[in-house]
C-alpha cells in the first residue's frame, strides 16, 4: 500500500511539474515509469492531451499505455497515426515494429506480424534497425500457444534481393537467443553463447534508452551462459537487453506484461 501511495504521489508531482515545465522531456519519461494498475488510467488521459512541447517519442508511449489496459485497438490506432504522419521518419519507423508486436503477442497473429515485417523490409529507408532485428528474432522464437511449437523458427525475409534467415537457436558463432518466456511476468531468462573467454556485460534498458539494471559484468569463460531478469518492480512495457562481449555487440527486445 505504501508503494502504491508513493506512486500516486509521484504521478501527481510529475503531472503538475510538466504543466509548469512542458519542455522538460525527461519528466514525461518519469511520469510514464510511474504507471501501475492504479495510476495507468490517469496517466493515459494525461498523455492523450499531451502538450505540443512533448517530444514525439513520448507521444508514442501512449500506445504502450493502452496495451497495459488491453486496449489493443487504441494502441494500434496510435501506431497507425504515427506511421501515416511520419512516413519514412523516426517516429513512424518505430511505430511499425510496435504493430508487429501487437499482432504477435496480443492478437496471436504471427502471419499478420510476418506481413508487417515484410512490408518494412521492402522499404529499406523506412526500417528501424534495432527494433526490426528484435521483431524478426521474436517472430522466429514465437511459440504457438495451441501447439507449443515454433512455426516460424526459420523465418526468411528478402532484403534487397538477397535472402536472410532468422533462426530461433543459440548461434554457433556466439550471441543471444530471444529471452524465454517472452512476453513474461515477472521473470525471464536470457541465454547467450560466448565464442571465446573475456569481459562480458549484459544490461537491460527501458524503452527510452535508460539503463534499468546490469545483469552481468565481468570475466566469463567461453561457452553457453544465462542470466535471469526479474521485472517485479517495473512497469509493463517493452525493454531492451544488450550483450557486449569479445566479438559480440547485440541488442534484443522483450515485453513485460502484468
Amino acid at each position: 500500500m505504501l508503494m502504491k501511495h508513493r506512486n500516486k504521489e509521484a504521478v501527481d508531482f510529475f503531472m503538475s511539474y510538466i504543466k509548469r515545465n512542458p519542455g522538460d522531456q525527461s519528466a514525461y519519461a518519469f511520469l510514464y515509469s510511474a504507471a501501475d494498475s492504479e495510476t495507468t488510467p490517469s496517466i493515459t488521459r494525461f498523455f492523450e492531451s499531451l502538450l505540443p512541447q512533448a517530444a514525439e517519442e513520448h507521444r508514442l508511449l501512449l500506445s504502450y499505455l493502452y496495451l497495459r489496459t488491453s486496449d489493443v485497438r487504441s494502441a494500434r490506432q496510435v501506431n497507425d497515426e504515427f506511421i501515416s504522419k511520419y512516413k519514412g521518419k523516426p517516429p513512424g519507423t518505430r511505430a511499425k515494429p510496435n504493430n508487429c508486436y501487437i499482432a504477435l503477442y496480443h492478437e496471436n497473429d504471427p502471419q499478420g506480424a510476418a506481413s508487417i515485417l515484410r512490408e518494412i523490409v521492402q522499404k529499406e529507408n523506412q526500417s528501424a534497425p534495432i527494433e526490426l532485428l528484435c521483431a524478426e528474432s521474436d517472430l522466429a522464437a514465437y511459440i504457438d500457444p495451441k501447439t507449443g511449437k515454433m512455426p516460424y523458427s526459420e523465418y526468411r525475409l528478402e532484403r534487397s534481393g538477397s535472402s536472410e534467415t532468422f533462426q530461433a537457436q543459440l548461434p554457433e558463432e556466439g550471441g543471444m537467443i530471444q529471452n524465454y518466456p517472452n512476453p513474461f511476468n515477472p521473470t525471464t531468462t536470457i541465454s547467450y553463447r560466448l565464442p571465446k573467454s573475456g569481459e562480458v556485460e549484459l544490461k537491460v534498458y527501458d524503452v527510452l534508452g535508460r539503463e534499468v539494471i546490469k545483469l552481468v559484468r565481468g570475466y566469463q569463460e567461453a561457452g553457453v551462459h544465462s542470466a535471469s531478469f526479474n521485472g517485479q518492480n517495473l512497469a509493463s512495457g517493452v525493454y531492451f537487453y544488450r550483450l557486449t562481449a569479445p566479438g559480440i555487440t547485440q541488442v534484443k527486445k522483450m515485453l513485460l506484461t502484468k
